[in-house]
């Protein structure tokens, strides 16, 4: 565990008061359990850091932990699993197991660096980065020319990060967009990587991080940049994100509602020009964590409008995306 998530676990969750982060709030921004889902990861935090196990295991009821945020055990049970299957998968890990009495009892694992990372991207403000000169004088930024979606490779490590930065270049195939994205990978490969990259071999030539924690293929990250894309057309002064986290939310959209990388941005395309959905859904997680409500929404708007549904043939939703 990192210095930094100790810190973080001494300041969450107590048993009688309770006192939740804001950064917590920020997280689930937008879902109507977001004090709830809030709430019981600070106490999930909390009782980490007092596990007796030297594997980090930790237990609670159900019960316990709707006592302590004044939950019942259902609402906990419900939050519970969204928080371990939607918002930090791969991070918190539950598990039905025995205690020492035979009781069997909810069990609780996190990646505290891992959650760390999701809590508290560390990633540059696109405002801070010093425009490039426009080489023809024309004002127009000159695009990097495309070689097979690769450009070249670092010849020096990041400092004291022992990892190389290797600058792919995606160009998307759906709207000509080209945007360069850093991918920094483990100079040296482990052993756990190696295993990853063979049950994944589609990462390859993709994003992740060592162990394949998070990960994306090639045009998970074209979608990524998709929407990067077209949230600056909201907020200009949006934070560049991190790829690999961005392109891992896509991935895991596209898994769990069987939807295609085009279907993603044209459901993003849709919030993106709505009176409401373009403010508040500028990243792939938001576009997760709201996808059922937008389909129904675009679904009833094309009805409405004597539409057969939404026809995910169509290529109009790439119109504009240059301009």
């Amino acid at each position: 565990m990192s210095r930094i998530f100790d810190i973080v676990q001494s300041l969450t969750g107590q048993k009688n008061n309770l006192v939740v982060p804001r950064q917590f709030l920020r997280f689930f921004a937008g879902d109507q359990q977001a004090y709830q889902l809030a709430a019981i990861l600070n106490q999930i935090i909390f009782w980490s850091g007092h596990s007796t196990r030297d594997d980090g295991w930790f237990y609670k009821t159900h019960e316990e932990l709707g006592e302590e945020v004044e939950l019942s055990s259902d609402q906990v049970r419900r939050v519970v699993d969204k928080l371990s299957k939607a918002y930090l998968a791969g991070i918190l890990s539950t598990a039905n197991k025995r205690t020492a009495n035979g009781d069997k009892v909810k069990h609780y694992h996190l990646d505290g660096d891992a959650l760390i990372e999701k809590l508290f991207p560390a990633t540059p403000c696109l405002k801070e980065k010093k425009e490039p000169d426009s080489p023809d004088g024309s004002g127009e930024v000159a695009e990097p020319e495309p070689h097979n979606r690769q450009s070249g490779t670092a010849e020096a490590p990041l400092p004291g990060s022992g990892e190389v930065a290797v600058p792919i270049l995606y160009t998307d195939q759906y709207t000509d967009l080209n945007i360069q994205i850093l991918n920094y990978r483990p100079r040296t490969i482990s052993e756990q990587t190696k295993r990853f990259l063979e049950r994944h071999p589609d990462a390859v030539d993709g994003v992740y991080t060592a162990g394949g924690r998070s990960w994306g293929n090639q045009d998970d990250v074209v979608a990524a940049a998709y929407v990067f894309k077209r949230a600056l057309n909201i907020n200009a002064s949006l934070c560049e994100p991190n790829w690999i986290e961005w392109a891992n939310d896509i991935r895991l959209l596209r898994n769990a509602r069987n939807v295609t990388h085009k279907q993603v941005c044209e459901v993003f395309r849709w919030a993106n020009k709505h009176h409401f959905w373009s403010t508040n859904i500028l990243s792939p997680s938001g576009l997760r964590r709201k996808w059922d409500n937008l389909v129904a929404q675009m679904g009833c708007r094309s009805t409405g409008a004597g539409s057969g549904g939404l026809d995910w043939d169509n290529t109009d939703w790439a119109e504009g995306v240059l301009g």
